[in-house]
């Protein structure tokens, strides 16, 4: 009940997590199933253990990193540089997609990506272009699909990626008697290869409105508030 108060209220999943997790501790100590605080980290860890092991508490750790990042305001820099070199709007749409090209290489994981870059470039979006609500929602369906393709498909390009280890790991597994290397995956992706390099080349220079539903609204439809 304290954990669905919690969502309604609009607190954050980390949040709503630990208060489940602090209130069946002490709702547990009064009502006698548990007995000390041992036992009850003990409970933990064997949920962790089958809701999936370490990759739960990355996640967590994942979105309270994303979550302080935001708070301390730490990628304002990129946000300011980002909208200094940007000329009109399909230039700073185009310079998020490789933001979040370079936030996937840097915290190597996809998640990671998403919570800590993705508020980033909507910001970005929401702060200096004007448009109409229709031409609004298109870029900001943009910056989703950056999130998502560019964190998905890019990070197999990524030799130091999680996903990659991932891979390895999995082909060392089937097939032992190779030993794979990431530039063994790399150099055959071809599907990431194209995805990556298509989406923002048409992103940049307006290939996509040949692509039926995907292309992006131009000047004067929407503009930058800063070069008014």
């Amino acid at each position: 009940i304290l954990v669905l108060i919690c969502a309604i209220r609009g607190m954050t999943t980390l949040l709503c997590l630990f208060v489940g997790i602090f209130s069946a501790y002490l709702l547990g100590t009064f009502a006698g199933t548990i007995t000390d605080t041992k036992t009850f980290l003990n409970m933990i860890m064997s949920g962790f253990a089958g809701a999936g092991s370490w990759v739960i508490v990355m996640m967590m750790w994942i979105a309270a990193f994303g979550g302080i990042m935001k708070l301390m305001d730490a990628f304002r820099p990129l946000s300011n540089l980002i909208i200094k070199i940007s000329k009109n709007v399909r230039q700073l749409m185009f310079y998020n997609g490789v933001l979040s090209i370079l936030g996937n290489a840097g915290l190597a994981d996809e998640m990671a990506q998403i919570v800590t870059i993705g508020p980033i470039i909507k910001e970005i979006v929401d702060k200096n272009v004007e448009g109409s609500p229709e031409d609004m929602e298109k870029l900001r369906l943009r910056n989703a699909t950056f999130s998502d393709a560019l964190g998905v498909f890019g990070s197999q390009l990524i030799p130091w990626h999680v996903y990659i280890g991932f891979y390895l790991g999995i082909i060392q597994a089937v097939y032992p008697l190779y030993t794979f290397t990431a530039g063994n995956i790399i150099k055959y992706n071809f599907l990431a290869m194209i995805a990556v390099s298509t989406i923002l080349l048409a992103t940049l220079t307006g290939l996509d409105r040949f692509i039926p539903k995907f292309g992006l609204p131009s000047e004067p439809q929407v503009k930058l508030k800063n070069k008014k």
